[in-house]
């Protein structure tokens, strides 16, 4: 593997250096892995900052400069907007940083109160700098409100499960097997995925198959991993059939619980 020059503290510290001295700029902090403690030698740089609404072009423009004086920005790319999330954000590649240490950034409009800071969820942010006091700002999420979504969420995902696996029986039926595999891992695999993240994580029952390795027991995972990667198409109705049964399980045991959330902050 080819070595590169620039280390994730140098990213960093560059475009803290670069935001730090504008007080439109009401904080900058690092989420993703960092919020975790997991960060490792693939990790990518997560950063999140705070600024004025009519300033977030500004952001943007200040920060590619700043990696500009570090290395060649090699890609970049800018989410379409309105985004899912409601913020700006562009990812980086830089040429003496490899493709790893990516660069994903987002910016936020001040007035805009969705922040994707709740610990429960997001893990604890690593504040760079914060003079508008964000962090001091972080409330805890309220349980019984996340119980009420799941219980909905429950409901709905028993339902469009039983609707849906025909579909992987017949198009097995009709000797279709990438048709069979599709409906497989879209509609079986990843309800099942959802069950498991409201049993086991239930603040991120929505974040899908991302760290999963972290977030499920030793054996829930690796039967997971067992039953997504058939060894043949012949093999897709049988693990279709042990997959549909663990659901199930799963949503009565679900179902039996008088809370699906802890009481504590995660």
């Amino acid at each position: 593997m080819p070595s590169f020059s620039l280390s994730r503290e140098q990213i960093i510290e560059a475009i803290a250096a670069a935001l730090e001295p504008l007080p439109w700029v009401d904080a900058l902090w690092e989420g993703g892995s960092a919020a975790f403690g997991r960060v490792d030698e693939w990790s990518d740089v997560d950063l999140q900052a705070i600024a004025g609404d009519d300033r977030i072009i500004d952001v943007f423009e200040i920060v590619a400069a700043a990696l500009g004086k570090l290395s060649p920005i090699s890609l970049e790319f800018r989410v379409p907007e309105p985004a899912w999330h409601g913020h700006s954000q562009r990812f980086y590649l830089l040429e003496a940083a490899g493709p790893f240490l990516m660069v994903d950034f987002c910016a936020m409009k001040r007035s805009n109160p969705n922040r994707f800071l709740e610990r429960e969820i997001h893990g604890r942010a690593r504040f760079i700098f914060d003079r508008a006091g964000v962090a001091a700002g972080i409330a805890p999420a309220d349980p019984a409100v996340w119980d009420e979504k799941l219980r909905e969420r429950l409901a709905q995902l028993k339902i469009r499960f039983r609707v849906f696996q025909p579909l992987v029986t017949k198009e097995g039926l009709r000797d279709n097997p990438l048709d069979a595999m599709h409906f497989y891992q879209g509609l079986t695999l990843v309800a099942l995925v959802e069950l498991l993240r409201i049993k086991h994580d239930p603040w991120r029952h929505n974040f899908g198959w991302r760290y999963l390795k972290h977030d499920l027991p030793p054996g829930d995972y690796s039967r997971l991993v067992r039953l997504a990667y058939p060894g043949s198409a012949a093999a897709i109705p049988g693990l279709h059939e042990e997959a549909m049964q663990w659901f199930d399980e799963l949503a009565a045991e679900l179902d039996a619980r008088t809370e699906l959330t802890p009481r504590t902050a995660g």
